[in-house]
């Protein structure tokens, strides 16, 4: 052979050899199953709607489930082991009736047996972890079944079955009970209690209260000892029995509601003896009463208003083939539902019958009954009131005794016996009494191989602990009290880790407890609690090793925490920190490939086959750490190339994994454009498929690698310049090498340009608008004063807006141009200015035509000029003004302000503005010394204007007054027979002035002469006077003369 080929040969058997052994150690791996401590949640669909409402372990990957649906029962067995999968139901059992009773042989659990409400017992074989059904018989259609006892004997696993059934229905106390021992292989039954049949063996004539069997501990099991089945009941008994229905009466829902815990007290008695005893009814208001025939019953029940219903029942009236009556209470108001007390009467004391039943349904041995040898010299039966609850007898291995428990209703107290064995008969020799409330009773009682230490839990949850004695003259001492929670649902008993675990079940949640000699040991905690439980938890079971723990949710939801043995020892744990995550996978493909995919997830119980959902999602829950999974895709497409990876996670968490298999790949070479300019103004970014492959690109053409198939091209501006362009968004079906041009296009914006005059807002006529781009396009519009506001809609870049006057506007306004960024939705206003003219302000005085002092120009109201003196030239825009003058202040008493001139400025102007002096008052008084002169002609003359402004003539007081402008004036004084006077007065405000005349020298003769010739009139009137007086008095004194004659 050639060297050559034969080295080649070799090397290629050793790569071979190579990759096999990776490929088989990693497959080893792959399949090696986790072994630390897990949780994972399953959903479990049932045919039929059927709800799960409790489960129970059948071994570390299976259990089974009562399940219901339209009152109807099944029993459902359901594997669990792949968290990957649904549940497989295994099993489906319908059963008659509702299921009442569950039991197992004890531990490690072989046998599960079931009861119901109409008499139907199935038992289950649990075998290699499997489980199928071994029996399945009907004691009798009107059977309760209460109880049930899994016995075999110490050398074999033949089981055999105790069921307590009362043939009187449920209620809180056996009313007519019986049991029936079972063989799993043989037909037939015994029969203890009231004989109904005597095809097979029997025990007539006993009451039945309860059962229960000798219990065995080993270092690796525990057992129900069949050769030791006790059984509480009363011989012979003449009892009547009387049914009491109570109600009472809802005025709110007006109907009549079952009286649940109703208090019954019970006086029996006859003209020999009475008896008084209390019951509480059941939850159907039922209460089941026992009185000895012949006796007087008075049956009284309580309202919550403390009033008493009672009937009297004369039991002598009752015939004597009839064992039964039946009677009905209604209260007015809720029921008074306090705990019973009760004092059992003797006739309801019941006797401990002791049954070997290894060899049932072909022989029944009696051990006789249990004797009270507490004082030796006289032994009698041991006696237990008949609603004693929690009977136990277990053996315990270091001392060779029994322990006989049970809760007694009269001193409801916790009764420890010790009990010994003599000549194959039990004898109780010594007791103790611990009192536990009337609020609980006893449900179970255990001890551990040892059999140093005593457990009893009570329905309230507590568990009391006991050392067992070891000397014949000592008690059990409690040592420790434990409160698992408020109530017991139901506790189990296991061993794990060579250590007995007690799983507690309570309305807070689940407790898992280590029963460590003198101790109780929790496991589980939930935050601050030792309760483990959920918000929606129905029900929960431990496997037998406790490797796993199961939870049962609403929705038919399990969820299973493995190897919780793995933590027996150490501290307390939260499950919750182990409940695993889930692994998201987004799955990126085009969406026409996505039907074409398939995933295969494999893990340590073998291999999923998912197919995602639409978009690309697939989500696998219970993800635990530490494994390795594969995920392998594969596609009917051939252009997908097949992805396989490994993921493994260290956590507990919830995991996303983003996964792309890969297409052919081919060029794509773009050619970009601007819409406006050509060239890019702006980088840009591109993406495929939303992945972005270029960023900040600003060159035109450029070259992408891109996969087979169809896509989405997106072209968007980068961050920044995002109001650039328009995002463009384009099919790709790639199959070859491929060139695309595309055309980038700008954003476009509202652009609101509103138009306003520079002097009052509204333009006073048309103008031309010009909006320019960068290329020199560009829109033209004419607006209005009507319209003045322009809206156009333009894409992202600069633009210019050129205003232009129109023809009608030349005269007015002025062309403007600006320039403005557009990148935004964006209003603007643009003031248009007017056009502007010279006006030439000249200033004249009217009143003397000679100006004084300074000036300023008022436009509509406003000052605009500086001071000046005869004229002045300002700027106007185009526009209607209202123009007046006003002197400054040093010369505002010279002057008043101009008229207002209104004056349409629309081109250059001269304009004369004419201002009129201010008028004052003046009085003159003209005297000639201190005497007025009257009708003095008084001349004004205006030196400014240098005429004459009025004459005026003064009045009989020499007085005038007249109004005359501001100035300087010479005043002249004149009167015939005066010499004239002149002066010189600046009239600057309203004043008086006084003249002095003085008369001519001629004017002083003439008043001389005037001012004798009165004197002298009057001297010649005077005499005149004196004369005719005279003779007057001559003329009288003669007729008086005349008249005195006669006499």
């Amino acid at each position: 052979m050639d060297k050559k080929i034969f080295y080649k040969t070799l090397i290629f058997t050793v790569l071979i050899t190579i990759v096999a052994i990776g490929i088989y150690a990693s497959a080893e791996a792959q399949n090696e199953r986790p072994t630390l401590i897990y949780g994972y949640k399953l959903s479990v669909h049932l045919p039929g709607n059927l709800s799960l409402t409790e489960i129970y372990s059948v071994s570390p990957t299976t259990v089974m489930g009562i399940a219901t649906s339209s009152g109807n029962y099944y029993i459902v067995v359901l594997e669990l082991e792949n968290p990957y999968e649904e549940p497989r139901l295994t099993q489906l059992y319908p059963v008659l009736g509702e299921i009442t009773a569950i039991a197992t042989n004890g531990w490690p659990v072989k046998r599960i047996a079931v009861g119901t409400s109409m008499g139907e017992l199935l038992i289950f074989n649990i075998e290699g972890g499997r489980i199928y059904q071994l029996v399945d018989r009907v004691l009798g259609a009107d059977f309760y079944v209460k109880k049930i006892l899994v016995l075999r004997n110490s050398t074999s696993d033949n089981f055999v079955y105790a069921v307590m059934v009362d043939e009187a229905g449920s209620g809180n106390v056996c009313a007519q009970c019986s049991i029936y021992i079972v063989s799993e292989t043989q037909p037939g039954y015994i029969r203890i209690g009231s004989p109904m049949s005597d095809t097979s063996l029997y025990v007539p004539h006993k009451l039945i209260s309860d059962m229960t069997a000798r219990v065995v501990y080993a270092e690796n099991s525990y057992y129900y000892d069949a050769s030791y089945l006790v059984v509480s009941s009363i011989d012979k008994p003449n009892l009547i029995r009387i049914d009491v229905n109570v109600t009472y009466y809802d005025y709110q829902g007006n109907q009549t509601k079952p009286a649940s815990g109703a208090l019954i007290d019970v006086y029996a008695y006859n003209q020999a003896k009475s008896y008084r005893y209390s019951v509480n009814a059941d939850q159907s208001g039922i209460a089941t009463i026992f009185v000895e025939r012949g006796m007087i019953a008075e049956i009284t029940a309580w309202d919550i208003i403390y009033r008493n219903y009672t009937i009297v029942i004369n039991t002598s009236n009752i015939p004597s083939y009839q064992s039964f009556a039946s009677q009905t209470i209604t209260l007015y108001y809720p029921p008074l539902a306090v705990p019973a007390e009760t004092k059992t009467p003797p006739y309801l004391l019941c006797s401990l019958d002791v049954y070997d039943v290894t060899q049932a349904p072909n022989k029944l041995i009696s051990r006789g009954k249990i004797a009270n040898t507490t004082n030796p010299a006289f032994p009698f039966d041991l006696s237990v009131s008949f609603f004693s609850k929690g009977l136990s007898l277990i053996y315990l291995r270091q001392t060779g005794e029994h322990a006989l428990t049970y809760y007694d209703v009269d001193t409801q107290s916790l009764i420890l016996w010790r009990v010994k064995e003599r000549d194959g008969k039990l004898q109780a020799y010594y007791y103790n009494k611990d009192y536990v409330g009337k609020q609980a009773f006893l449900v179970n009682t255990f001890t551990t191989p040892t059999g140093s230490y005593l457990y009893a839990v009570l329905s309230d949850a507590r568990i009391r602990i006991y050392r067992i004695p070891t000397s014949i003259d000592e008690g059990y001492r409690i040592l420790d009290i434990y409160r698992a929670g408020s109530t017991l649902i139901s506790s189990k008993l296991v061993l794990a880790a060579n250590k007995y675990i007690l799983a507690a079940e309570t309305p807070e949640g689940t407790q898992i407890l280590e029963l460590s000699e003198e101790l109780v040991i929790p496991v589980l905690r939930k935050d601050l609690t030792l309760n483990y439980r959920l918000p929606d938890q129905f029900d929960s079971d431990i496997s037998d090793d406790l490797s796993s723990f199961f939870i049962l949710a609403s929705n038919n939801q399990i969820i299973v925490y493995r190897n919780l043995n793995l933590h027996i020892g150490d501290q307390l744990f939260d499950p919750n920190q182990y409940m695993t995550g889930s692994l998201t996978l987004f799955i990126k493909v085009n969406p026409e490939d996505m039907d074409s995919l398939t995933v295969y997830f494999r893990h340590p119980w073998g291999e999923t086959k998912i197919k995602p959902n639409i978009n690309g999602t697939v989500i696998i829950p219970n993800i635990i750490p530490n494994v390795t999974y594969t995920i392998y895709i594969e596609s009917s497409k051939p252009y997908i190339i097949p992805l396989s990876t490994t993921l493994s996670f260290s956590d507990y968490q919830d995991h996303v994994v983003v996964l792309k298999p890969e297409y052919k790949s081919y060029t794509l070479k773009l050619r970009l454009a601007d819409d406006k300019s050509m060239v890019l103004i702006a980088p840009i970014d591109i993406l495929i498929d939303d992945e972005l492959l270029v960023s900040n690109n600003t060159i035109n053409e450029i070259e992408l690698r891109v996969y087979y198939g169809n896509h989405t091209l997106t072209i968007k501006p980068s961050t920044g310049y995002e109001n650039v362009y328009e995002i463009l968004e384009a099919p790709l079906y790639i199959t070859q090498d491929t060139e695309q041009s595309y055309t980038l296009q700008r954003r476009t914006y509202m652009l609101q340009a509103t138009m306003i005059d520079s002097e009052e807002q509204k333009l006073l006529g048309p103008v031309k608008v010009r909006i320019t781009d960068e290329a020199g396009s560009y829109i033209e519009t004419i607006i209005t004063p009507l319209n003045p506001s322009l809206l156009v809609s333009l894409p992202y870049g600069q633009y210019t807006i050129n205003i232009n006057p129109t023809d009608e506007t030349q005269g007015i306004y002025k062309e403007i141009s600006t320039t403005i960024k557009h990148d935004r939705d964006q209003s603007t206003t643009l003031i248009i200015p007017r056009r502007t003219y010279l006006l030439n302000i000249i200033i004249s005085d009217i009143t003397f035509g000679a100006l004084r002092g300074s000036f300023v120009v008022y436009v509509n109201d406003k000052p605009v000029s500086s001071p000046f003196s005869t004229n002045t030239t300002l700027t106007l825009p185009y526009g209607k003004y209202i123009i007046r003058a006003q002197p400054t202040e040093q010369y505002a008493k010279v002057y008043n302000p101009s008229q207002n001139i209104s004056l349409m400025l629309t081109r250059d102007t001269e304009l004369v503005v004419n201002m009129t002096r201010k008028t004052y008052k003046l009085g003159i008084l003209v005297m000639e010394k201190n005497r007025p002169v009257q009708g003095a002609e008084i001349k004004f003359i205006s030196i400014d204007g240098r005429r004459l402004v009025t004459i005026l003539t003064t009045n009989q007081d020499g007085y005038v007054e007249t109004s005359l402008p501001y100035g300087d004036y010479t005043i002249e004084a004149s009167l015939k027979g005066y010499n004239p006077t002149t002066i010189t007065y600046t009239l600057e405000s309203s004043s008086s002035l006084t003249i002095q005349l003085k008369p001519t020298v001629t004017t002083l003769v003439i008043r001389a002469i005037k001012f004798t010739l009165p004197y002298v009139g009057v001297a010649v009137a005077i005499v005149a006077s004196i004369y005719g007086l005279m003779r007057l008095r001559e003329v009288i004194r003669r007729r008086m003369a005349r008249k005195e004659a006669p006499f």
